[in-house]
């Protein structure tokens, strides 16, 4: 399992502890922006938002008593803090059944040369039509495996309702909106499950975008024969607990 950050603090709803009194970690370096940026953003914008509402910009000795007007801000503040303290321990109630995690299933569709030449009829080379169906046909065969084999996640595969539908992925438009689609579908899922004999450009595309997407982003990488061992080796095991036994799957690798 990969993610892009570690994991954040969360606040455990069985501990009767105040989150006044939690003692936190000391603070780790990432590639996010410096939070006093966004304040200063955030400052310009406001500024912009009282100037229209009063039509002045703030100043000293305006009329009014500006320790009043902080303590009522402070005090709304307080409430809106302890708002989101209790949302997010609310959210950490709600069942596993009603968490289930969600995975995007990549495979290669675009056949390359070589895989066209693989499927012959009567010693000729197939249509690449013919190709990318048997792509297609494999994958929904690993797909369907994948889904029994690891039933407490929920796989999804919106590319080949697309396929059989009747998007043509030989046309560069159709094939650009369909990754659009997906990466749309991706940004959404939990994380990518990478499945095939090779790792295509979309394939790379739908992974990287999931990866900039999300704070934690998982991706599993059954590329190359790794996934015939989930399928035989899981021993009742999810497919997280058998990835993190099975593989040394890490993100700079990929």
């Amino acid at each position: 399992m990969i993610a892009n950050r570690q994991e954040e603090s969360s606040i455990d709803p069985s501990e009767t502890q105040s989150p006044a009194t939690v003692v936190q970690p000391r603070p780790v370096t990432n590639d996010g922006p410096a939070i006093v940026d966004l304040v200063i953003d955030d400052l310009r914008e406001r500024a912009k938002i009282g100037e229209a509402k009063y039509g002045t910009k703030l100043q000293a000795r305006n009329g009014r008593v500006a320790i009043v007007d902080a303590y009522q801000e402070v005090l709304d503040l307080a409430q809106y803090i302890r708002q989101e303290i209790e949302e997010r321990r609310r959210a950490d109630e709600i069942p596993a059944s009603a968490r289930r995690r969600v995975l995007y299933f990549a495979a290669p569709l675009r056949p390359t040369g070589d895989e066209i030449a693989a499927e012959v009829t009567g010693g000729h080379p197939t249509p690449r039509a013919e190709a990318t169906s048997v792509n297609l046909r494999k994958a929904q065969r690993a797909f369907m495996r994948l889904r029994h084999a690891f039933p407490e996640t929920t796989l999804i595969a919106p590319w080949i309702s697309s396929v059989l539908s009747g998007e043509d992925d030989r046309d560069p438009a159709q094939r650009e909106a369909g990754l659009v689609d997906a990466c749309a579908v991706v940004e959404r899922c939990d994380g990518i499950v990478l499945w095939g004999a090779r790792l295509s450009d979309g394939m790379c595309r739908e992974m990287e975008h999931g990866v900039r997407s999300r704070d934690l982003f998982e991706v599993y990488n059954m590329v190359g024969g790794r996934w015939q061992i989930a399928l035989t080796d899981t021993h009742g095991m999810g497919l997280t607990d058998w990835y993190s036994r099975e593989t040394s799957c890490h993100h700079s690798g990929l």
